[in-house]
């Protein structure tokens, strides 16, 4: 759409001059706008700009508008400018924002220290099992972590069941003492 062709149908029906203009222009506007704010801004900024620009040439540029000639070279000043100034207040608003890890916690609904300290309590766990020395790491192992019977592992191990229920019984024994040792009680989450 050229200066000339905008300015008659401005004159004839400003609504459809202003979606003319919006339908032949958004996308340079858009780029201009994406590339000086992609960096600091979201597509809702972004978009907002965009419309900024549009609102701020179909008020300055009237029919009668003392601007002549090359209308996308008022376009592209007009959505330079406003892209300007919304970085500006997108890298300010940025600078004073919440850290990124409150930030993931609020988005997620997951509490990152909790998990954090479960992880190390996991750790601490396996180290207290796999000190148990075998056969009894792996039979607790089986019989609490993955949920084997007790048959099935007396016979991996050729052990009777009896056997294996009274070393799971004194493993797990050890195992309560040794996580008592490194201050892991039965009561904690």
């Amino acid at each position: 759409m050229t200066d000339a062709e905008y300015r008659a149908l401005l004159r004839q029906d400003p609504n459809a001059a202003h979606r003319a203009l919006f339908d032949a222009y958004c996308g340079y506007v858009y780029a201009i706008v994406y590339r000086r704010l992609h960096a600091v801004a979201g597509a809702r900024d972004i978009e907002e700009c965009v419309s900024d620009v549009f609102a701020d040439v179909y008020f300055s540029y009237h029919a009668q508008s003392p601007h002549a000639g090359d209308l996308r070279g008022f376009i592209g000043a007009v959505a330079g400018r406003r892209a300007v100034d919304t970085y500006r207040r997108c890298a300010r608003v940025q600078s004073r924002s919440i850290p990124m890890e409150t930030l993931a916690e609020q988005a997620s609904g997951e509490n990152i220290p909790a998990q954090a300290e479960a992880a190390e309590r996991s750790r601490i766990l396996l180290e207290c099992i796999e000190a148990l020395g075998e056969p009894d790491a792996s039979i607790v192992l089986q019989r609490y972590y993955y949920g084997i019977p007790v048959a099935d592992i007396a016979a991996a191990w050729k052990l009777t069941p009896a056997a294996v229920r009274m070393r799971c019984s004194r493993a797990m024994k050890r195992l309560r003492t040794a996580l008592a040792d490194r201050g892991i009680t039965g009561t904690e989450g």
